[in-house]
């Protein structure tokens, strides 16, 4: 929490701690959303504690689902954390009974059993 206040605060009091500094801090203010990735530094109960306190909503890139038969689905993410396939489907009380990652990126893991390994080909290594 203590963070996010200190983020959002006005920063007059920079000019004193750092007098080394010559010019304003005019960077302040509260954002109205935090766009998040996958980093373990985003799962923290009490990052979205303080968010939901100074009213900042947090977000991750939208979901693909493609419904494929009673029991199967396909769910496209483009970034997701920890157990979130779980949650989401925990949300609507379904359970996940198996869950098989098919990508990461532009990279295709067709083929490789768990825990397999490959070399990764030239084009895969060249695109971002």
């Amino acid at each position: 929490m203590k963070a996010i206040l200190n983020a959002i605060k006005p920063k007059t009091d920079i000019a004193e701690r750092f007098p080394s500094i010559e010019c304003e801090w005019y960077c302040q203010g509260k954002m109205e959303s935090l766009v998040v990735d996958n980093g373990a530094e985003f799962w923290s109960k009490s990052l979205e504690q303080s968010c939901l306190e100074v009213g900042i909503n947090i977000t991750t890139k939208p979901a693909c689902l493609e419904i494929l038969s009673e029991y199967t689905a396909r769910l496209s993410l483009v970034e997701g954390k920890y157990h979130q396939v779980k949650r989401m489907f925990g949300f609507f009380q379904n359970e996940v009974l198996e869950l098989y990652r098919v990508s990461v990126g532009n990279i295709c893991l067709e083929g490789l059993e768990e825990r397999q390994s490959r070399q990764l080909t030239q084009k895969e290594l060249m695109t971002n």
